[in-house]
């Protein structure tokens, strides 16, 4: 996903480690980077990592309007953070209505989630997030497909969703004008 939708100017929201980052192929040698998280760790963490870009950092949490003074961007990545929010999916919509905003008309919004209902499930699976949701690690026992599938269609013109066993994998764009 990265490597096809990932543009020149690029916002990364839960950036985790900056794992991704630092290994997909921008379509310059210089991308305009922006890192934004909740966790000023992840923030710092991520940074280091892709210090050669010099990425600029924003802390906000993504379940609130996000009020950063920047230009918008041609992709947002979102990987795996919204089965890691509080409430069912219909709930976590709301990051979708937070982020279009910051994207530029034809531009894309990327990303994956683990789902918890809409699916077939392996029993280890079902039993993994059964323990990650009773820890409060995961919150994504409600999250369904079909739940997914209807936030991207309200927020966005057009959009791909794909299922690899737990996960589901998307891509949104907003419209031309």
């Amino acid at each position: 996903m990265y490597d096809n939708d990932i543009s020149a100017n690029h916002m990364e929201v839960g950036v985790g480690t900056g794992y991704l980052l630092d290994h997909c192929r921008f379509p310059t040698e210089r991308p305009r980077i922006v890192l934004l998280d909740l966790n000023a760790t992840c923030l710092q963490v991520a940074a280091q990592r892709i210090a050669r870009y010099q990425p600029m950092q924003f802390q906000a949490n993504v379940m609130a309007p996000v009020e950063i003074d920047v230009a918008p961007f041609d992709s947002i990545g979102l990987n795996y953070v919204l089965h890691c929010l509080p409430g069912s999916m219909v709930e976590k919509a709301v990051v979708f209505q937070n982020l279009t905003p910051l994207i530029r008309p034809a531009g894309i919004l990327f990303g994956s989630t683990l789902l918890g209902g809409g699916i077939r499930r392996s029993w280890a699976s079902r039993e993994l997030m059964t323990y990650y949701n009773y820890w409060q690690i995961f919150s994504n026992r409600d999250d369904h497909l079909d739940q997914l599938d209807v936030a991207l269609s309200e927020h966005f013109e057009s959009h791909a969703l794909e299922v690899v066993g737990s996960a589901a994998l998307f891509a949104a764009r907003v419209a031309t004008q």
